[in-house]
C-alpha cells in the first residue's frame, strides 16, 4: 500500500502483469514504481500476490518484482483509496465521532464541543451504515468552538456557530497537532512547534511547516456537526 507520505506522489494502483522496483521518492519513504514509469508510485493494495523475478535473495525479491494478480473485490485501479471504504476522504454529508468514543459510533452535536476549550479528535464517519473512517490516518481531524465573532475571512463560512475542524496531521513532518496554547488561542505542534492560527484559516503563524493547516468545513444539520465540504488542500506532508 501507499504510505501516507506518498499521498502528494502521482500514483496507481497495482495491475496484473506490472514488474516493480524500489524507488526513493524524496518524501523520507521508499515505495514501489513500474520500470516503464519511475516517477509514478505503484501502491500495492491488500490481498495482492507478489513473485521473484529473479534470483532467489531477499535483495533481488525487494529490487524486482511481477504482480500476479489483485485478489480484491470491487478495486478501483484508478482510485487505490477506493479499496477500502474507510480510507476514503470525508465526503459532505458525513457526521463526526470522537476518536475515543468510536465503538459507540455516537455522532457528535454541538454541545458536545465546549466553547475556548482544547480540541477534540474526530473521525468522520459515513451515516449511511455508521462507517467510520479511520482506515487512514490522514482523515484524523480535531475540532474546536471558538466565538465566532473572532473569526476571520473564509473561516467564519466553514465554521458551524463558531465550530471548526482541520486536519490533526501536521503538513511538516506528519505528528499529530495535539497542543493547544489557551493563552493565545494558537495550535500547536509538538514535534517541531509549528503554530497555527485556527481564527484564521488554519494560516500557519511560525515553525518549519510548509503550509496552513487544511480545513474541513462543517455545518449543523438534525442537531448534528456534518461535513459541508472536503477538505480544502489535501491532508498529510512532504518530508524532503
Amino acid at each position: 500500500m501507499c504510505d501516507y507520505s506518498l499521498q502528494s506522489i502521482r500514483s496507481r494502483a497495482a495491475k496484473v502483469g506490472d514488474k516493480l522496483v524500489t524507488k526513493g521518492f524524496g518524501t523520507g519513504t521508499r515505495g514501489f514504481a513500474s520500470v516503464t514509469d519511475p516517477t509514478t508510485a505503484v501502491c500495492v493494495l491488500p490481498g495482492t500476490e507478489l513473485a521473484c523475478c529473479g534470483p532467489s535473495t531477499r535483495r533481488d525479491f525487494l529490487a524486482t518484482m511481477s504482480v500476479l494478480g489483485l485478489q480484491m473485490a470491487a478495486v478501483s485501479a484508478a482510485i487505490p483509496a477506493a479499496a477500502e471504504p474507510a480510507s476514503e476522504r470525508p465526503k459532505e454529508g458525513d457526521f463526526l465521532v470522537a476518536v475515543e468514543s468510536t465503538s459507540a459510533k455516537s455522532a457528535l452535536e454541538p454541545q458536545d464541543i465546549p466553547p475556548d476549550a482544547a480540541p477534540m479528535f474526530a473521525w468522520p464517519m459515513d451515516p449511511a451504515g455508521n462507517l467510520v473512517r479511520d482506515g487512514s490516518r490522514l482523515n484524523k481531524v480535531l475540532v474546536l468552538r471558538l466565538d465566532p465573532v473572532t473569526l476571520v475571512g473564509d473561516t467564519r463560512n466553514r465554521a458551524a456557530d463558531g465550530i471548526l475542524a482541520y486536519s490533526a496531521i501536521c503538513p511538516h513532518a506528519g505528528c499529530d497537532v495535539a497542543v493547544w496554547r489557551a493563552d493565545a488561542k494558537l495550535l500547536e505542534c509538538p514535534c517541531h512547534a509549528s503554530h497555527f492560527n485556527p481564527r484564521q484559516a488554519g494560516a500557519l503563524i511560525d515553525g518549519p511547516a510548509p503550509r496552513d493547516l487544511p480545513a474541513l468545513p462543517l455545518k449543523i444539520a438534525d442537531g448534528k456537526l456534518v461535513v459541508a465540504k472536503p477538505f480544502t488542500s489535501r491532508p498529510g506532508f512532504i518530508q524532503g
